[in-house]
């Protein structure tokens, strides 16, 4: 038979067989190998390489920008908890040691106060006064010299000043550093009283005061009993006090022997009378005897009688 032809650029043709290694040519190439290596001599590393190297964040394969921004993030936030639980116990820290800190002051300061004449009374200022000098106020609280402001005792100072029956009432002021203001208020004398004899000054509350003069122009009352403990003195006292301001000056005396029949006596030549009766409608009696008084002369001996306002009398004498 015939032998078909070979064709021109035929694929056909078998690959030539691999060379077969054997083992111990394998360990011996690998030898040869690592004794030229050993025998190279070594090329010296790029200064900074190392350590760019070693900075360099190794990621993982796959791994993107985004996922480090959310590391990143994530590590704001927990700087930001950081300060806030920081910045609070900064914050508490202060306030402790503020406070520690005034009290600290405060201690030291009444212990200045009270030890030492840092704020002592060096001066006393007296006002208020009428009667009384302050020479006398002075003497009485010389005393109070040289004690701490803050150990004044207003109480002894009242015990102090007890013995002058004008004074009403006491009080202190602190005036820094070393002033001790003392406002005095007196009393004010609204009547004379005759006491065996003797004609005093006493105030609405039926305290003697001082011995009248003859220059005092006030109403001299009878009552019966102590002024202070005396119920027709009262009774004289609110009439009185319910009388215009200008006719309680004109007032020469006031009887009132009983608390439903009070008399007055007006000053002047003609020695006017108004019966005045009990302190009830006070303020209704003094209107009408105003309108009375307007319709007569004060030269004319008459008797005004309010005891009832609302029909009064005028009765010529």
């Amino acid at each position: 038979m015939r032998k078909p032809p070979e064709r021109s650029g035929s694929t056909n043709k078998k690959p030539a067989p691999s060379k077969v290694i054997s083992l111990p040519e394998r360990r011996a190439a690998k030898q040869s190998k690592a004794a030229k290596q050993a025998a190279a001599p070594r090329q010296p590393r790029r200064p900074g390489k190392l350590q760019a190297e070693r900075g360099r964040v190794r990621q993982p394969r796959g791994s993107s920008t985004k996922a480090e921004g959310l590391t990143r993030e994530q590590l704001r936030e927990a700087r930001g908890t950081i300060r806030r639980f920081t910045s609070a116990s900064r914050g508490r820290r202060a306030v402790v040691i503020t406070l520690a800190s005034s009290f600290a002051v405060l201690i030291l300061l009444v212990i200045a106060t009270l030890t030492t004449p840092l704020l002592a009374v060096q001066q006393l200022r007296v006002t208020g006064l009428k009667s009384i000098t302050e020479k006398q106020i002075n003497t009485a609280l010389r005393d109070q010299i040289g004690v701490p402001l803050a150990l004044i005792n207003q109480q002894r100072i009242v015990d102090e000043l007890s013995g002058f029956t004008r004074i009403e009432s006491v009080s202190l002021v602190a005036e820094l550093p070393h002033t001790l203001h003392v406002a005095i208020t007196e009393r004010s004398p609204i009547a004379i009283v005759v006491v065996s004899g003797v004609a005093y000054l006493y105030d609405p509350a039926g305290i003697r005061l001082d011995v009248a003069h003859s220059s005092d122009m006030y109403p001299v009352i009878s009552s019966s009993g102590e002024p202070s403990a005396s119920a027709s003195y009262k009774e004289a006292i609110a009439v009185l006090l319910a009388l215009p301001q200008n006719l309680l000056a004109k007032v020469s005396s006031v009887n009132a022997t009983s608390t439903d029949n009070v008399t007055l006596t007006l000053r002047g030549y003609s020695g006017q009378q108004i019966i005045w009766g009990d302190s009830s409608q006070g303020i209704l009696k003094s209107r009408v005897l105003s309108a009375l008084m307007a319709n007569q002369k004060p030269t004319d001996r008459v008797t005004y009688d309010v005891s009832s306002p609302l029909a009064p009398v005028v009765r010529h004498r």
